[in-house]
């Protein structure tokens, strides 16, 4: 019983001493001094499909120029990715596309943001001629470095 209760003082003491190292170290303490930026990464999923025809109508490189320009307007930088969408109609009908994922990093209020996800959103679907976009918010701690 007596061996017992010291594995059990040293697993408590181990465990105690690794929570300290944790919360230490910068990579795994949130709350770090580096991490000061707080704000949101902005996500957008964009189909290149038309509405109507449920066929890409623009091509992509086009496409891509069409969001830069929307983009700028609103945000000084963001990021494209080229991907592809598979999706169903509800009509048991599945469809490919081009799709594009636009995603930035904004330490503007939340309510800010959804206000420019909103005007940026009516936008691409008017010039792209889209059903809809879909923007996911995250909030997140991020950093710049710099050499």
């Amino acid at each position: 019983m007596l061996k017992i209760k010291k594995v059990l003082i040293y697993l408590f003491c181990f465990l105690i001493f690794l929570s300290c190292k944790v919360n230490s170290n910068p990579i795994f303490n949130s709350s770090d001094k580096s991490f000061k930026e707080n704000g949101f990464k902005l996500n957008f999923y964009i189909g290149l499909n038309d509405k109507d025809k449920y066929i890409q109508l623009i091509k992509s490189e086009d496409a891509e120029k069409i969001l830069q320009e929307i983009f700028l307007k609103y945000t000084s930088g963001f990021t494209i990715l080229k991907s592809k969408g598979v999706w169903n109609d509800g009509k048991e009908t599945t469809f490919e596309n081009g799709f594009i994922v636009i995603l930035y990093f904004d330490s503007s209020e939340k309510m800010y943001l959804e206000q420019y996800a909103s005007f940026i959103s009516e936008e691409i679907i008017e010039k792209l001629n889209q059903t809809s976009v879909l923007v996911e918010f995250s909030p997140v701690n991020y950093q710049f470095y710099y050499k």
